[in-house]
């Protein structure tokens, strides 16, 4: 994943230049890639009966008594945890309240994500929306995610230069992704979660 970063912020940074800003710090990134990935040589078969436990687990979840009123009321409590999540973000805009909002944020989009055959327009739009949001806190996220594990080089003189020129950069394009997060955040989540829920069972009614 941080690798990713760096090789998408040179990308952007660069456009189409052949020289590579970030030569050293990519390589020590590369390295660690790779030993990592050895490290965890075959997980995939690890992970195969954990998820038929999951699968297992779900196919049993009694979804036939669920109405949707409480449907909707989920959704409601998930868009005010969302409000409460960004209200938190603008009064102390730390890095782990960002990233605790994205997780509400996620969880919304996700719940939208299922409803949108009730109304594909409006549905679809308003997912679009909070997918877009939660992709500018996930880059954020990734930027300060990617700066924690490059500051433990600070004392690397080879790594020096390209190490200030990084952080100049990912605090101007961190400071610049949170400010749009910001003002998507407010527009969305401007309307009280009653409201935001009473739209949802509208396209409900027309639907039952």
């Amino acid at each position: 994943m941080r690798l990713q970063t760096l090789i998408q912020l040179r990308e952007e940074t660069t456009k189409n230049s052949k020289k590579n800003p970030f030569e050293r710090v990519e390589e020590l990134l590369s390295l660690e890639r790779e030993s990592f990935s050895a490290a965890f040589t075959g997980w995939q078969k690890q992970a195969i009966p954990q998820l038929e436990r999951v699968e297992t687990r779900l196919l049993k979840w009694p979804l036939e008594d669920a109405a949707w009123k409480q449907i909707c009321g989920a959704v409601a409590k998930i868009y005010k945890r969302g409000q409460r999540g960004l209200a938190k973000t603008i009064n102390d805009p730390e890095p782990e309240n960002f990233h605790a909002w994205r997780k509400r944020v996620k969880d919304l989009w996700y719940q939208l994500r299922i409803l949108q055959p009730l109304n594909r327009v409006v549905l679809t739009e308003m997912a679009h929306d909070e997918e877009v949001l939660g992709e500018l806190l996930g880059r954020e996220h990734d930027l300060d995610f990617l700066w924690a594990r490059l500051e433990k080089e600070n004392s690397d003189e080879a790594l020096r230069d390209e190490l200030a020129q990084l952080q100049k950069l990912i605090r101007k394009r961190g400071k610049r992704l949170r400010t749009n997060a910001l003002e998507l955040g407010r527009r969305f989540y401007a309307e009280p979660a009653k409201a935001f829920a009473k739209r949802i069972s509208i396209f409900v009614a027309k639907r039952t």
